[in-house]
């Protein structure tokens, strides 16, 4: 475990996680960590409302590690972050900070692209890597969701296939003004990290470690279509799962993939065994 510095200050949906907060080369970056075992470090997505209760069955086996990124949650703003690559520069220092050797790698949505961006340049900080419904990549046939089109309410309605488990995160059960304050900010880091260039497609053979790739079938924000071209960059023996009846939140939604997660990582630990 880190000696970070904790603090009291809890979020929705991590009760059983220790808080923390560390400064990254002037950053304050608050993480939540709970657990013994192997380190699965996950990079959420554009959103941090819905929480991290779902890595819950996780620390049963594994040492979990789920920092906010600078601009999200409850870390701070850094206005030099600017692009996608200085959020990879800001992880490097994160885990150079806490003394982390190798890790399990997860990544969601806009952390999916943030983790594929890691593990391009950095493969050899990583023992495994889990997408779930990862963006970053140009796929015209089958295009995202425009947001800018979008109203709050439809965009919400449009991250999952079953509303039940958003309910206590939205109005009015989170203050209104509060709530939509939050979205605005991490709306704006979003923004600037997922519009800044990429080029993943010419730099994904960089990729060697085992790989998982996680889709919900009914994906309204990154449409499942866009599976072929991951798994056409991704390492040949990674593994692909496709779940039905979920939507763009695929961890939050589906026990089964949280599962599916949890058993692969122990897979790769098991081989690496002498």
């Amino acid at each position: 475990m880190s000696d970070a510095a904790t603090t009291t200050k809890a979020a929705p949906g991590t009760e059983g996680f220790t808080r923390r907060e560390i400064d990254v080369r002037g950053v304050q970056t608050v993480y939540y960590e709970a657990g013994e075992g192997p380190t699965v470090v996950y990079f959420h997505g554009g959103g941090t409302f819905h929480g991290i209760q779902f890595a819950r069955p996780w620390t049963e086996k594994f040492h979990v590690i789920l920092p906010y990124h600078p601009g999200f949650g409850e870390s701070a703003d850094d206005p030099r972050i600017g692009a996608m690559q200085h959020l990879v520069l800001h992880y490097l220092d994160f885990f150079e900070t806490l003394g982390l050797g190798k890790v399990h790698l997860v990544g969601a949505s806009l952390g999916g692209r943030l983790a594929t961006e890691f593990a391009i340049s950095h493969n050899d900080r990583l023992k495994s890597l889990i997408l779930a419904a990862p963006g970053g990549l140009d796929v015209p046939e089958h295009p995202p969701a425009n947001f800018s089109k979008m109203s709050p309410e439809e965009m919400f309605m449009a991250l999952s296939a079953n509303q039940g488990f958003l309910a206590p995160f939205l109005p009015p059960a989170v203050p209104p003004e509060l709530f939509f304050q939050q979205r605005a900010r991490e709306g704006q880091a979003s923004g600037k990290a997922m519009m800044s260039p990429t080029s993943l497609d010419h730099w994904m053979h960089r990729i060697t470690v085992p790989c998982l790739l996680l889709w919900g079938k009914e994906d309204q924000i990154l449409p499942v279509g866009r599976v072929k071209a991951w798994t056409d960059r991704l390492p040949k023996a990674t593994t692909l799962r496709i779940f039905k009846d979920v939507g763009h939140l695929t961890m939050d939604e589906s026990p089964e993939a949280v599962k599916v997660a949890e058993n692969f990582m122990l897979s790769v630990e098991q081989k690496a065994m002498p």
